[in-house]
């Protein structure tokens, strides 16, 4: 039998520390314009506004009222739906019912921006920090203070960071969100579509911070030796 590492081997394993970032006072900005990036959002406070992570910002009051004219991603297969008889009472403003299987409460696609603050404890100083975001939807991008950590796109997998080594005390994370067609995908798809909610913009699942040394398997395979 053979055993391949790929990473490098810990003098010692210990469990690893985390921090949940579950929280009702994110600090939240929406992007509709998508200036954040060159404005430097991430190198201040966003302002006073907050949301609740894990969550969505359109069940939580935030993006624009349902209306005939919002400009959905799943353009409906039937363009003029509100033209029909058995729609026409639920056109008005306030009361408008989409031919969804799941209408949204609230429409937004763009960027928006959710922000708190983290404090490193002691012990973690010398240690690697890797943030986990389970669930977003459906681009991330992170800083840390004014540092950029990277970006991901995936609809399939958790989005998973190294921030390296952090010191001890407050530190400021950001993390823009952008919900937009990013990728040629079908629009009926089931991750994106309207019709069945998957047009949300934020995150769900698992938020935290894990501490691990600064050496780690990053990668364990194991292949049989048939000769």
């Amino acid at each position: 039998m053979v055993v391949v590492l790929t990473g490098l081997m810990p003098v010692s394993l210990c469990e690893a520390q985390s921090i949940k970032l579950d929280s009702d006072y994110w600090r939240f900005a929406l992007d509709r314009t998508d200036v954040g990036v060159r404005a430097q959002w991430y190198a201040q406070n966003l302002p006073a506004a907050r949301i609740k992570l894990p969550g969505v910002l359109q069940a939580q009051g935030y993006g624009d009222e349902i209306s005939t004219q919002t400009p959905w991603v799943l353009s409906l297969y039937d363009r003029f739906w509100y033209l029909r008889e058995d729609y026409k009472q639920y056109t008005k403003p306030g009361n408008t019912r989409v031919p969804f299987l799941s209408q949204p409460p609230r429409h937004y696609l763009g960027v928006a921006w959710y922000q708190r603050d983290i404090e490193i404890p002691r012990q973690w100083q010398t240690q690697r920090v890797v943030l986990t975001l389970e669930r977003p939807h459906w681009e991330t991008s992170v800083w840390v203070d004014a540092k950029s950590i990277g970006s991901d796109k995936s609809l399939v997998a958790p989005h998973v960071y190294d921030l390296g080594t952090l010191s001890l005390g407050r530190h400021r994370l950001t993390i823009r969100v952008d919900n937009r067609m990013l990728m040629p995908y079908r629009p009926d798809a089931h991750s994106v579509s309207d019709s069945l909610g998957g047009s949300w913009n934020g995150i769900v699942g698992r938020i935290e911070l894990t501490a691990t040394g600064r050496v780690w398997i990053d990668d364990a395979q194991v292949f049989p030796d048939l000769a």
